[in-house]
């Protein structure tokens, strides 16, 4: 949405519009322009729009806020990581590969 090197502002109603006449849903990574450029990110016309919260958020790492004006297909399912939270077994292949991030300053 906004380059973090020049501050140039993307076009993204513009490529939101190319993208909806494609059929392809759009991802905005609005991470630069977070508290930092104001915006209306129902507006801007994209399926969804992603913000780190440790940016211009200034929130903890790990944090962050996905927006979704679209509802997709689930392709893969996260939290079947263990067996048993009483055992040390981790799950065999593939059911560990667990889907999203571990929030990082909640583990200490």
């Amino acid at each position: 949405m906004v380059s973090n090197v020049f501050g140039y502002l993307l076009p993204v109603r513009e490529i939101a519009e190319l993208c909806a006449a494609a059929g392809v849903p759009l991802i905005v990574d609005a991470s630069q322009a977070a508290g930092c450029v104001a915006f209306d990110a129902a507006a801007l016309g994209a399926a969804f729009v992603a913000m780190p919260g440790h940016k211009g958020l200034l929130g903890p790492q790990g944090t962050g806020i996905l927006l979704c004006f679209a509802q997709p297909k689930p392709l893969l399912c996260g939290g079947t990581g263990s067996q048993s939270v009483l055992q040390d077994m981790p799950e065999e292949l593939p059911d560990r590969l667990e889907a999203g991030t571990h929030n990082v300053p909640g583990i200490a």
